[in-house]
């Protein structure tokens, strides 16, 4: 997957997580858990071939490169980053719709917390790596 492709990816992932954030917000009713839990599934089918194309592909390929930016980017990218995949299906497992239901202000916590681990991981990469990446295939283009 492309550096495009990962940055369209970004947008729409940003907008679900703040769906998720305001669903998280107003939880309140059966009704309410069930339209988190059906917006949760659909962060969940795009964040997690998302992590998958950065995690088993773009980082380990930029932590490769002989440019030593990029290079040390990518490792800091992995060793800082790289346990969300982790995190986001723990978090999957924990909170199911009765779990919502049953502590909803922690849940709130948690999924407040984990939505910004996203958007700051999101912010990161737009920040830092992509375009580290996106100057290293100009010039590999170029060459």
């Amino acid at each position: 997957m492309g550096i495009q492709a990962l940055r369209a990816d970004h947008r729409v992932i940003v907008r679900l997580v703040a769906g998720v954030r305001g669903c998280a917000a107003g939880l309140k009713t059966r009704g309410d858990g069930l339209e988190l839990v059906a917006l949760l599934g659909r962060l969940d089918r795009r964040l997690i071939d998302h992590l998958a194309a950065e995690d088993e592909g773009l980082y380990p390929a930029l932590a490769q490169s002989d440019d030593p930016a990029l290079r040390r980017a990518a490792e800091e990218a992995i060793r800082d980053l790289g346990g969300l995949k982790e995190a986001w299906r723990a978090y999957l497992a924990r909170w199911d719709l009765e779990a919502m239901l049953a502590a909803p202000e922690v849940f709130r916590a948690t999924t407040a917390a984990l939505m910004s681990a996203i958007v700051f991981r999101i912010e990161l990469e737009e920040a830092t790596l992509y375009p580290l990446a996106a100057e290293l295939a100009l010039e590999g283009a170029a060459a």
